[in-house]
């Protein structure tokens, strides 16, 4: 069982991983669905209510560094 869920955890992350290069959007968040660029912000806020972004999307400010990011 717990691999079943380890599977799945790893399936789950790996659809928020990005499929394309974030570097024109450095400094901005971005909203990725099955890691693709749907819309971009400078605010995350300001992202969340763009029309084309939907409630399950993850959002994603993309850092000069890439030490890691973090889920919105």
């Amino acid at each position: 069982m717990a691999l079943k869920e380890r599977k799945s955890f790893r399936e789950a992350q790996e659809a928020f991983e990005p499929k394309e290069d974030l570097t024109p959007y450095i400094g901005r968040w971005v909203a990725l669905r099955a890691g693709h660029v749907v819309a971009n912000d400078i605010d995350a806020q300001a992202l969340r209510q763009h029309p084309e972004v939907r409630e399950d999307d993850v959002l994603v400010p993309v850092s000069r560094s890439h030490g890691g990011y973090f889920v919105a």
